[in-house]
């Protein structure tokens, strides 16, 4: 009975079946780090493999308690990516406040929801086809701004940081267009 108090539910967070014929990524950006608090579904690392860049969910809400991988890992299906403290999940039993208590006291950014607070608004110039506007685009520092595989071989080919070119399509994402803007500014 003396253990009653240091429970603590604890969950592994393993890299789920991509699709078929996808058994592996390579780890693009790292959404959580340790000491954040995740909510069920909420994108936890962004995985390329050779179709596309996939946004990864947390299965269970609880506080990020280890990382095992890092930006540019590959990773193979069932790999353990995170391990979550506190986890709450379907059938979890929550933590009693005791285990709360004997859990790593959380920077006070991990209470926030961080992704928003941390993100940057930069003012950047406008491509060719929308000159007129000035466009805000949302940086989130450390992410890799969203492309498909064939355009980051690309731009790693020629030696040009994504970070720098403006994507035009939906959610900042970066297409073949915006390359060719991006060179014809340089």
């Amino acid at each position: 009975m003396a253990l009653r108090g240091k429970r603590q539910a604890v969950m592994e967070i393993k890299l789920p079946k991509l699709g078929e014929g996808a058994d592996s990524g390579v780890v693009v950006s790292l959404l959580v780090k340790e000491g954040d608090r995740v909510e069920k579904g909420q994108p936890v690392m962004e995985l390329e493999n050779e179709k596309a860049v996939a946004s990864i969910p947390s299965p269970a809400s609880g506080t990020v308690e280890r990382v095992w991988v890092r930006v540019g890992d590959k990773v193979s299906v069932g790999q353990t990516l995170f391990t979550l403290a506190d986890a709450q999940a379907a059938g979890s039993v929550a933590p009693t406040p005791r285990a709360a208590a004997a859990a790593p006291a959380p920077t006070p950014s991990a209470s926030a929801p961080e992704p928003h607070a941390a993100a940057e608004t930069y003012v950047v110039e406008a491509i060719a086809e929308q000159e007129a506007a000035e466009i805000e685009a949302t940086v989130k520092p450390g992410l890799t701004p969203a492309a498909s595989p064939s355009i980051r071989k690309i731009a790693r080919e020629l030696g040009i940081d994504l970070t720098k070119v403006r994507g035009s399509e939906r959610g900042g994402r970066i297409v073949m267009a915006d390359l060719r803007a991006y060179i014809q500014r340089l």
